[in-house]
């Protein structure tokens, strides 16, 4: 872990489980990223990603685990180690339950890109995921309207 491409390296295998996992709704990969996250932060205790990566973890939570217990120690230990990063005041508000799920609000380096859920999946309703020829998987049907 001494090369300086290492610690950019795990925040790419992270942000793209979490990609992997909220396409293909799979909560053992975004449990897998947040895991990605975590070792970032012990192994590179001087990684410029750690307060992303931290804030990232608690945006898993709240907005693709649905484990508000989680998010709120995340976003605790964020502001604890970090209150005046950029993202403070969104974890604050986070906290207060003010921070609205998948909000547009600023994002950390380490979740930007990322696609917001559809009302459909928000609630809870499994809906299969484009394939690459715009049909959903298994049905057939166009995703255009």
């Amino acid at each position: 872990p001494t090369s300086t491409k290492a610690d950019p390296s795990v925040v790419a295998v992270a942000e793209l489980m979490v990609e992997m996992g909220e396409r293909l709704d799979d909560d053992d990969i975004l449990r897998k990223a947040i895991r990605q996250y975590e070792f970032l932060r012990r192994e590179y205790p001087g990684s410029k990603n750690r307060s992303d990566a931290l804030f990232a973890v608690g945006k898993i939570y709240q907005d693709d685990l649905d484990d508000p217990r989680e998010a709120r120690t995340a976003f605790q230990e964020f502001l604890r180690h970090y209150p005046g990063s950029h993202l403070a005041d969104v974890a604050r508000k986070s906290l207060a339950g003010d921070e609205p799920q998948r909000s547009g609000k600023p994002r950390p380096a380490a979740m930007r890109g990322r696609t917001p859920r559809t009302p459909e999946t928000a609630a809870g309703k499994r809906v299969p995921k484009a394939n690459s020829a715009g049909t959903r998987r298994g049905k057939g049907k166009s995703c255009s309207t």
